[in-house]
């Protein structure tokens, strides 16, 4: 049982380690593609546990599936960024909820989108942004 565990302990440390090497090698090495690579590199970050960073590229790759006229798969890659941030992460929070309501409104779900426009006033009224606010 014990031995099992440690098995268990050790593949999953490995595990983390080789993903961690594979979305910093795709980085590397995709050079301008890079961009094209976010949700693989999200997932490999991801799988590895390490959400802010997973956070970032799904943003990423949401907002690149929305230029190239995908907004379902925008929607479920800024869902994937969500649930990677913590609450209290207001400035990325807003950028992803921002980056939903549009892929939302492509979509036509006005309800969903209404949502989150409501999640966005919300977040600017915390953060105290009139700007933001207004937009």
């Amino acid at each position: 049982m014990l031995r099992d565990v440690l098995v268990r302990t050790l593949l999953q440390c490995q595990r983390q380690t080789y993903n961690i090497a594979v979305a910093e090698w795709l980085i590397q090495t995709s050079g301008d593609r890079v961009d094209e690579y976010s949700a693989l590199i999200a997932d490999h970050y991801a799988l590895a546990g390490e959400h802010s960073e997973a956070a970032d590229w799904f943003s990423q790759a949401g907002g690149r599936a929305l230029t190239h006229g995908a907004p379902k798969e925008a929607r479920l890659l800024f869902d994937r960024a969500l649930e990677s941030l913590p609450s209290d992460d207001m400035e990325r929070r807003w950028r992803v909820f921002l980056g939903r309501s549009q892929a939302l409104g492509m979509l036509g779900d006005y309800e969903a989108r209404l949502a989150d426009d409501e999640a966005l006033l919300a977040l600017a009224r915390e953060m105290g942004d009139d700007n933001r606010l207004a937009e």
